[in-house]
């Protein structure tokens, strides 16, 4: 090869480089899928195998969570303190019975450890233990008690062995914390709300009548069947609708406002009734009403 040759390709191998890291700069979410973690497929399926409930894999890598079962039911014993009872009845390996985990409190919290009490670390019907993967690996990593629930004594977690699992890689860390979105939701545990596994039902407005007809120059309105999502309060705000005649809308801060009709008639009018819940979530019906008087 000469020496023209030589540097030709040390060029084109250099500008080939540059080519490749701007590529990956420009397509990160591309390089994170080739680097992404790869579990040891015995663990994977040892996992798998000895997870006590059934698993939601719906929306999730299963190697992951098979790993992170094997990390979670295998090697860090969350079990131990956050399963209670741990073993279902007349299957405690303690007593020389044969371990059956109590799937139906599996992660479920309520194990008393003196002024503590394990939490409930299953997915709510709002997502998952602690919010989010970031909050996850903050109390791991570093033993905060997002919840405060113990100030006066400490603002740290003092049961849960975190000193220990800050150690563990984020990639294990990730593998928990994708096994715990997998597991079924257990109800109950220390400022959990009630009804925890239950999705709520929306907050809607329902307004009424839906439509009427009349002659009289007012008329009662109803709001009183709109429901808030936390089953709290509702704040009501009536108003005429967008493009329809306005009326005159006296209470229209409560639930039955008095409408009244300001032109002669036939016509329609429109009337909006928005509601918003304590979380300031808000929903919208409409009732028509014709005006046929003056």
């Amino acid at each position: 090869m000469t020496q023209n040759h030589v540097r030709t390709s040390a060029a084109l191998l250099a500008g080939a480089a540059v080519a490749l890291t701007t590529w990956a700069f420009m397509n990160p979410s591309t390089v994170k899928a080739q680097t992404a973690p790869s579990y040891d497929a015995a663990r994977v399926a040892k996992g798998l195998e000895i997870a006590p409930v059934t698993l939601d894999f719906n929306g999730k890598d299963k190697n992951q969570v098979g790993y992170g079962s094997y990390l979670v039911n295998a090697i860090a014993g969350c079990n131990d303190c956050h399963t209670n009872p741990n073993y279902k009845p007349g299957n405690d390996p303690f007593l020389g019975k044969t371990k059956v985990v109590n799937a139906a409190t599996h992660l479920g919290g309520g194990i008393v450890f003196g002024p503590f009490t394990s939490r409930n670390i299953t997915p709510s019907a709002v997502g998952p233990t602690t919010g989010s993967l970031a909050n996850f690996k903050l109390t791991v990593r570093t033993g905060v008690d997002l919840r405060k629930l113990h100030v006066p004594i400490s603002p740290l977690l003092q049961v849960m062995p975190w000193p220990v699992h800050q150690d563990m890689t984020d990639s294990d860390i990730e593998a928990i914390f994708a096994y715990l979105t997998a597991i079924p939701c257990v109800e109950g545990g220390p400022e959990e709300k009630p009804n925890r596994c239950k999705p709520a039902d929306p907050t809607v407005a329902v307004a009424e009548p839906k439509t009427t007809t009349t002659a009289a120059f007012q008329i009662n309105l109803d709001g009183t069947k709109s429901k808030a999502a936390n089953g709290g309060s509702l704040k009501y705000t009536w108003s005429g609708a967008k493009g329809s005649p306005t009326p005159t809308i006296l209470f229209g801060d409560t639930a039955n406002p008095i409408v009244q009709f300001n032109t002669r008639g036939p016509v329609d009018y429109k009337i909006d009734l928005t509601v918003t819940d304590a979380s300031g979530t808000t929903s919208t019906d409409t009732v028509t009403v014709t005006y046929v008087g003056r």
